[in-house]
């Protein structure tokens, strides 16, 4: 029983931190891209806004189909 408890307190903590990775990497690294493509084309809002954007849409599809997994292994 015991075990049981550890391996799913384990494995909801292992599908939090991915979902927060997911949430934060997605987006820092369409700031930071975008930040280095306006830089180099002088387009200064234009490319950070845009891949930013897309970071926030990437990210609440990852969040989608980590929840999707989870649901499918829960239980075994």
């Amino acid at each position: 029983m015991a075990d049981k408890f550890t391996s799913d307190v384990v494995k909801y903590m292992l599908w939090g931190s991915s979902s927060a990775s997911a949430l934060v990497g997605l987006e820092v690294g369409g700031y930071f891209l975008g930040n280095y493509l306006d830089t180099c084309f002088g387009t200064d809002p234009l490319f950070k806004a845009a891949l930013m954007i897309l970071g926030i849409l990437f990210s609440i599809l990852s969040l989608i189909l980590i929840y999707l997994k989870l649901g499918k292994t829960d239980g075994k």
